[in-house]
């Protein structure tokens, strides 16, 4: 496809140079600058444009649809990290559950 685009950009480029030098051999042995000039400004004003590209606009069936898409993709992140986080926690608290459970003083019948 790039192929294809190079071909065309030269087809139009020798195209232009052939306009030029039909101008010029019109013109003959009187050539000035301004002629030259003139003779340029023709070629390039019968170069076509290139059609501009189509802008695509998104429906709002297409934006709901991935703003739906990014929420889930966030709630998952959201639970992932409290879940890590409570991982964390868990065993530094049932740590501290043991540890105020021996110191404890055992209670007797007596007491």
């Amino acid at each position: 496809m790039q192929t294809e685009a190079m071909v065309a950009a030269l087809d139009a480029e020798i195209l232009k140079l052939q306009q030029v030098r039909a101008i010029l051999s019109e013109v003959g042995p009187s050539l000035t600058a301004s002629a030259v000039n003139s003779a340029v400004k023709a070629a390039k004003a019968a170069k076509p444009s290139p059609a501009a590209p189509v802008k695509r606009q998104m429906s709002a069936e297409g934006k709901a649809r991935i703003v739906a898409a990014q929420k889930k993709r966030w709630a998952a992140v959201k639970k992932a990290a409290r879940v890590a986080a409570k991982a964390v926690k868990t065993p530094a608290k049932q740590a501290a559950k043991k540890a105020a459970k021996k110191a404890a003083p055992v209670k007797t019948a007596a007491q």
